[in-house]
């Protein structure tokens, strides 16, 4: 298992409860949704597996090297596409021509041929959304970490980049792990769901679909409903 959560609890000032008893195991290569209500302690799980707060207690296992796309992308807003994909490759070593190597291998696989020299003011939420995720994966991370990078988004674009995302994980194996608030999309993408409610996790599924997978599909539906029961107990 390239995550795994032995019974980890999280607390601030150690009194205010964040996370209780979190146990759960994330294999390589898998694409795991956490979902769950709003503070209900889904965000607590990505930032202690981001390394962005420590875990109070418990036992937690996961890589060095984890890459996290925030919900806006968190773009340099002066620096153009290509010099924010290439941002995190330098203080690393390499050669400037290794660096623009790199950042075009991204910047071609995200589809953002035209907008090389663009500054994220003038790129559409979809196009920030595709750089913060090429940036992300230029510095070859063991875990690509989404914190509901779509849900800003209108259907058409969250579609488009549903399928994009789909296809890096194919073309790059990475273990991605991503924070959704919508039951369907988590179903839609993953390989795992993990619920997460009232400080815990409750349950972990299994998303055993075909691809590409249909919403008005009886099995996607029973998937659907399932989680729900959970969810709404």
């Amino acid at each position: 298992m390239i995550i795994s959560f032995e019974n980890v609890s999280k607390t601030y000032d150690g009194k205010d409860i964040a996370l209780v008893g979190a146990s759960f195991a994330v294999p390589q290569g898998a694409f795991a949704c956490v979902i769950g209500p709003s503070g209900g302690g889904k965000s607590t799980v990505l930032k202690i597996i981001a390394g962005i707060t420590d875990a109070s207690s418990g036992v937690v296992v996961k890589p060095k090297l984890v890459s996290m796309v925030f919900q806006t992308g968190a773009l340099m807003p002066w620096l153009t596409v290509m010099e924010n994909i290439a941002f995190g490759l330098h203080g690393k070593g390499l050669s400037m021509s290794r660096i623009r190597s790199t950042a075009l291998k991204y910047f071609k696989m995200l589809d953002l041929q035209g907008l090389e020299g663009k500054l994220p003011r003038d790129l559409s939420g979809g196009q920030r959304g595709r750089v913060g995720i090429a940036r992300a994966l230029a510095v070859n991370p063991h875990v690509l970490l989404l914190d509901e990078p779509f849900s800003a988004l209108d259907p058409q674009m969250t579609d488009e980049l549903h399928k994009d995302i789909i296809k890096i994980w194919k073309e790059t194996g990475k273990t991605i792990v991503m924070v959704s608030h919508s039951i369907e999309e988590a179903v839609a993408l993953s390989t795992m769901v993990i619920l997460v409610k009232d400080y815990a996790v409750k349950k972990v599924f299994d998303i055993d679909l075909p691809r590409p997978r249909h919403e008005h599909a009886l099995p996607f539906m029973r998937e659907v409903r399932q989680i729900k029961r959970e969810f709404f107990k």
